[in-house]
């Protein structure tokens, strides 16, 4: 599994789509599915896209210490493991790249790892 620059450039659209409109889903609130929001970033064929998206609390703000978003990250992370439909997205051996971003503002957070399997390499 390849980290993916652009995979975590659009998790991270997402992230401020769903705060911005108050929501948290797989879809945007263009109604827009994660394949439909990441194949327009690819010109080869994407074969899966899997994604896991998590609201959260502000204790990793950008002034909490580095050890205290650790602890939030591995948090998260936890979250995501004791979710049946979260973990699989994890654990799916197929996936070749992931994007991850989490991003806050004043009250509140949203995460979002996106999952691809591409056809090939590009």
């Amino acid at each position: 599994l390849a980290f993916d620059s652009t995979l975590a450039r659009q998790a991270c659209r997402h992230n401020e789509d769903m705060l911005t409109h108050g929501f948290l889903g797989h879809r945007d609130s263009k109604g827009r599915l994660p394949r439909e929001r990441v194949a327009p970033a690819y010109r080869q064929f994407i074969k899966t896209v899997g994604e896991n998206v998590l609201e959260t609390t502000r204790r990793g703000a950008p002034q909490a210490s580095r050890d205290e978003k650790k602890d939030w990250a591995a948090a998260m992370v936890r979250r995501w493991m004791n979710s049946s439909e979260h973990r699989e997205n994890i654990l799916t051996k197929g996936y070749t790249h992931l994007g991850v971003c989490v991003t806050q503002n004043a009250s509140a957070g949203r995460a979002t790892q996106i999952f691809i399997e591409r056809e090939q390499d590009l």
